[in-house]
């Protein structure tokens, strides 16, 4: 199971960088990708970008569907967190595409950005196995 340790360096600095320059760290596709026109009109709930590197990609408004719609903007996107490693990339075309993805209740897509590089770490398993219980405990582990 993935949890909020597994990616917690890769928020962090995120957050170091917005707090020095300003900005979002959640924020609508057309942030990102101004000059795509399919940006803004992307449904902005379930489409997201966390910091600049990430897509999170989730059904934030609909009960009971299984599959849902999802604006990919040009470029090569990888999927991650399947296995908590790269698992799928799909090279989107320039114009954009929509890809259906499954939606259910305890499904969550996010997708790394090309050129971009994540720190992550088993937040999961050094937790149960060190009995860690704070970020700055998990700070001493290896990325």
């Amino acid at each position: 199971m993935f949890t909020k340790f597994h990616m917690i360096r890769y928020y962090y600095s995120e957050l170091l960088q917005l707090s020095m320059n300003g900005g979002t760290f959640i924020r609508p596709l057309y942030f990102e990708f101004d000059t795509d026109p399919k940006a803004f009109t992307a449904a902005q709930t379930n489409n997201v970008m966390l910091g600049k590197h990430l897509k999170l990609s989730i059904n934030a408004n609909m009960l009971g569907q299984n599959t849902t719609d999802f604006y990919f903007p040009e470029g090569v996107w990888c999927s991650v967190l399947k296995g908590l490693g790269i698992s799928t990339c799909m090279d989107v075309p320039l114009g954009g595409q929509t890809k259906t993805l499954s939606s259910k209740a305890y499904d969550a897509w996010v997708h790394l950005r090309e050129e971009s590089i994540v720190p992550m770490q088993n937040g999961q398993a050094l937790c149960s196995i060190y009995g860690l219980k704070t970020t700055t405990e998990l700070r001493t582990h290896p990325i």
